[in-house]
């Protein structure tokens, strides 16, 4: 549920990049390490 979880952080932060902030999702969940 990582990708939920991040999506939600994301789509607040940028909502008008929904197709970048799925593919931040995968890099921000791989640094963050989660």
């Amino acid at each position: 549920m990582v990708y939920d979880n991040t999506n939600r952080l994301i789509r607040k932060i940028d909502p008008n990049g929904v197709e970048t902030s799925m593919e931040y999702d995968i890099n921000d969940a791989v640094k963050s390490g989660s």
